[in-house]
């Protein structure tokens, strides 16, 4: 057995041991976490390689090498995408490897042709003892995408400034210039905006552009714009100003529309710019503004709208400039805006006997804005009205009167326009003779004539249409004699006499007329006959002037019956 001592020395040999191997132990713990690290981030590791592939970016066509270098080792090959570089499958896409070995240092290179279905190839190399090196790409750069944001930005009318962004292209790979084709001659720059000019620039032609990036494979895909070049039309389109609705009475701002139309213009004759200047009349500007107009292809008018705050003044003028990028427009005619001119066509309508309404017509405007109407200040028989329309309706007793002095003053947004004066007499058509006639006498003149005495009686209900004139005729239908009255008349009874023959039948015609024409006639049929009753008119002559009638006839009798008896006696 052992005793104490050699017990003791033993175990603190073990111990001692068992440091040293817990020591060795954690430095190859930490050698293999170094050596994961390594082997993670840069593939295999291996200090005999001297030089590993680099990652290669190329265009279409060319060929491109892969360099692989080692000491130590018996072989060097290469891997595309882990696949071994042998056989007939790599090399029909143009892959061939070949390996030297001098002074232990064994070199292996790669050539491979940059075609299409070789890109984005990953690319190795592993040694005898299957240590792989780090992992290049081979990416393939083929034509160029379309440039992007292809702009065009008019210098003058006849010079457009292209501009564009580079497509994308890989690192190394240059854009060797881009190419612009413009239908009739083609460019090339190397920078991303090109100047295209013309000498007789046409506006009424499309130009049609393509621009497309180059590089080591050729033209890429092109991008296309169009435009018209600019140029001023030799003739002046039509312009209108037409003020649109007040927006405010107090401040005096309204809506201005400025209308041209486009009918007879190349689009690249559209202006594209309005500016209109506000002035005083000794051509003082007060005011202006530039606006872009809308376009209507149905209609082809162009349209510019604007607000605008009229200054204080009677009467201002409005210019108008019109322009495109070819330059600006030859004058266009000015317009002036004021106070209206004179309403015309005063007239009354609808007279009734409780009612009357005067009308007229808005005045007729030799310029803009002159009518908007405010207002129409009326002056009625010194009575001052305002009317809001182009007719105002008197009621009650502004009808009474039968004659109207009447001026209309039209009001605007820049004050009173021209007065227009007006006077009428307020008659209405008489309404007809109230009929029957009433026969008042009738009075035995002579042996063949009476005369006969007629009240009339003369219906008014409006003071308009009391009547002036009274025309009354008599016509006897048996002898063809008439007889015409021409009476004054008014409200109440007319009396007239006739003296006419004895026993016949008459028309009576009763028409009575004012100032604003006559009535319909009213026709009674009357008799001359005598009547032979004992309350008749003969009756009551005395008896010594009724000889007068009866001494013709006793004698006409005598010599009738004397002149039978000589006959008859002989």
């Amino acid at each position: 057995m052992l005793d104490h001592t050699q017990l003791y020395y033993n175990v603190r040999t073990y111990r001692r041991n068992a440091d040293v191997d817990m020591k060795r132990a954690s430095v190859d713990m930490k050698r293999a976490s170094v050596f994961f690290l390594l082997t993670s981030l840069f593939g295999s590791f291996n200090a005999r390689y001297v030089q590993q592939p680099s990652s290669i970016n190329a265009t279409v066509g060319l060929t491109v090498n892969f360099t692989c270098e080692a000491t130590g080792v018996n072989s060097l090959h290469f891997l595309a995408n882990a696949t071994p570089v042998v056989g007939n499958a790599l090399s029909i896409r143009g892959f061939r490897q070949s390996q030297n070995t001098i002074n232990g240092t064994t070199k292996s290179s790669l050539r491979v042709e940059a075609q299409k279905i070789n890109n984005n190839t990953n690319i190795s190399c592993t040694d005898s003892d299957n240590i792989r090196s780090t992992t290049a790409v081979l990416m393939i750069q083929g034509l160029l995408a379309s440039v992007r944001d292809l702009t065009t930005t008019f210098i003058n009318g006849s010079n457009v400034l292209l501009s564009w962004t580079a497509p994308y292209t890989l690192d190394n790979v240059p854009i060797t210039g881009y190419y612009i084709d413009n239908g009739s001659r083609n460019y090339t720059t190397s920078d991303t905006s090109f100047v295209l000019s013309s000498t007789d620039p046409d506006p009424c032609i499309l130009t049609n552009v393509s621009v497309s990036a180059i590089n080591g494979v050729g033209r890429g895909e092109p991008a296309y714009t169009s435009f018209y070049y600019k140029r001023v039309p030799p003739k002046t389109p039509t312009v209108s100003v037409i003020p649109g609705a007040l927006v405010n009475k107090m401040n005096r701002s309204l809506s201005l529309n400025i209308i041209i139309n486009a009918s007879k213009l190349c689009i690249g004759e559209y202006p594209n710019n309005i500016t209109f200047y506000v002035l005083r009349t000794d051509g003082t500007v007060v005011y202006s503004n530039s606006i872009s107009p809308d376009f209507n292809e149905q209609t082809m008018v162009m349209t510019g709208h604007s607000s605008l705050i009229l200054p204080d003044l009677p009467t201002v003028i409005i210019n108008v400039s019109l322009s495109n990028k070819g330059g600006e427009f030859n004058n266009v005619s000015s317009f002036v805006l004021g106070t209206p001119g004179p309403v015309t066509d005063i007239t009354l309508i609808n007279i009734t006997c409780n009612t009357v309404t005067v009308t007229w017509n808005s005045p007729k405007c030799t310029y803009i804005l002159c009518d908007i109407m405010l207002y129409y200040n009326l002056n009625i028989n010194d009575v001052l009205l305002i009317a809001s329309n182009t007719h105002y309706k008197f009621k009650d007793k502004n009808v009474d009167h039968l004659s109207w002095n009447i001026s209309v003053t039209p009001v605007n947004i820049f004050g009173n326009g021209t007065s227009t004066n007006a006077t009428f007499f307020n008659y209405t058509v008489p309404r007809p003779a109230l009929g029957p006639a009433v026969k008042n006498t009738t009075t035995i003149f002579n042996v063949s004539h009476i005369s006969v005495q007629y009240n009339i009686p003369v219906s008014v209900i409006c003071n308009t249409e009391t009547p002036e004139i009274a025309n009354i005729t008599l016509l006897c239908n048996e002898t063809g004699s008439v007889d015409t009255h021409i009476v004054s008349a008014s409200a109440g009874n007319i009396t007239v006499s006739f003296l006419v023959l004895k026993n016949q039948t008459c028309n009576l015609t009763i028409v009575f007329s004012n100032h604003a024409g006559s009535s319909e006639p009213l026709i009674l049929i009357i008799d001359t006959y005598i009547d032979q009753d004992p309350t008749s008119t003969m009756n009551k002559i005395p008896w010594w002037k009724k000889w007068e009638y009866i001494l013709p006839g006793v004698i006409c009798f005598v010599i009738a019956a004397c002149v039978i008896f000589k006959l008859i006696c002989h």
